[in-house]
């Protein structure tokens, strides 16, 4: 496997496991995104791995947060750019964004051919939090697309993910 600054991996069979390594918070930040991104890069197109485990590298740590420092010289820099440019209304003439790298990780994540398993070992805040629905979940990949078991929507299972709300929104609406 490829030497990373933030990420050890090591392979078990046909599993890769990826250990995060940020210490001594485990923040995610932007260079260990690059390398979550050629990370998956290399098994979109491996065979022999089966599956893909994330993991935190620190004690009682998945992924605290996101670097906020890196997130406000982000901030600042959009800010000054959209103060130093005039607005344009037209929609056609503006130059088509880029997705942010944690963005452009997300979909390559769920659309890697192998499921990805987010061995979820203490804290998960923002956008790690997040990862349990886009990653399988142990019990089966099927499970984790799926939705509600009753309705089959993704945002009742989200919902009840976020809060201590337990219902299926289908349900609700029949009963109402």
């Amino acid at each position: 496997m490829t030497d990373y600054k933030y990420l050890q991996t090591r392979r078990e069979g046909p599993v890769v496991i990826a250990t995060m390594v940020n210490p001594p918070k485990n923040f995610l930040n932007a260079p260990m995104v690059e390398e979550l991104l050629a990370l998956a890069d290399t098994l979109a197109g491996d065979t022999e791995t089966r599956v893909l485990v994330l993991t935190g590298g620190a004690d009682g740590i998945f992924i605290t947060h996101y670097d906020v420092g890196e997130l406000t010289v982000l901030s600042d820099a959009v800010r000054t750019r959209a103060a130093t440019r005039p607005r344009d209304d037209a929609p056609a003439d503006r130059p088509r964004r880029e997705l942010h790298a944690l963005n452009r990780l997300s979909l390559k994540l769920a659309a890697l051919p192998q499921p990805v398993i987010a061995a979820i070992n203490g804290t998960a805040m923002a956008a790690a939090a997040s990862w349990r629905w886009r990653a399988t979940s142990a019990s089966s990949r099927a499970a984790a697309s799926s939705g509600c078991r009753r309705c089959g929507s993704a945002s009742c299972r989200a919902r009840a993910a976020r809060s201590a709300w337990r219902g299926c929104s289908a349900r609700r609406r029949r009963w109402s």
